[in-house]
């Protein structure tokens, strides 16, 4: 924080130390300033969003596996994804998930970034629909609402994505004085939005 009398001291605040009430994304701090300062302007210099969330999760699980006579969900069980481990996970559940008993295998290609999923055994050409679902976007389904395998192969339409969450925003009355401190004039309530990338630590407000 900053003053007319260029005192500049720092806090850090953790969601966890917040006052009674609150949760971790709603939440109220108590700073104790220097009497006899005037403060009239507050500012985040660096914050750290952690990211804690899984990137496959409820209502983020499961898409319609369509093999033409019969249907079933396939679902993935919960938790954090990567290009690396989700490859496995999809073939799994999906030969698990089969109402014909067909075989499939997916691989992820280093050079377009995109999924490969071929199918084997099969009497006619599956159909993977993602509607009402946002694990199509991560997998490569954008605006897709269904796919259909061609000559037993399919691959994902865009590059694969799992950030579930693009962007944060931060909305916030940084500052208000409800102490005991009597300033002559109130002071000024700043509020900030700004968007930050999950995973990216020490982003500046302006």
């Amino acid at each position: 924080m900053s003053s007319l009398n260029k005192v500049n001291p720092t806090f850090t605040v953790h969601s966890r130390r917040r006052l009674a009430g609150g949760t971790n994304n709603n939440f109220s701090i108590n700073i104790e300033l220097v009497k006899g300062h005037k403060y009239d302007l507050s500012a985040i210099t660096r914050l750290n969003l952690p990211k804690t969330y899984y990137t496959i999760s409820n209502n983020n699980d499961s898409f319609v596996l369509d093999e033409i006579l019969s249907s079933a969900t396939v679902t993935i069980p919960h938790g954090n994804y990567n290009i690396c481990n989700f490859p496995a996970v999809l073939q799994e559940e999906l030969i698990a998930a089969s109402p014909n008993s067909w075989n499939y295998r997916v691989v992820y290609n280093n050079i377009t970034k995109k999924l490969e999923i071929t199918v084997f055994g099969n009497s006619e050409q599956p159909i993977f629909d993602f509607s009402n679902t946002f694990i199509g976007q991560q997998m490569g389904w954008l605006e897709e609402p269904s796919d259909t395998f061609v000559a037993d192969f399919l691959e994902s339409k865009h590059t694969v994505n799992f950030q579930k969450t693009q962007f944060i925003a931060i909305l916030s009355d940084i500052a208000l004085n409800t102490g005991t401190l009597d300033y002559s004039r109130r002071p000024r309530v700043s509020r900030h939005r700004q968007f930050f990338r999950p995973g990216h630590r020490n982003r500046r407000l302006h």
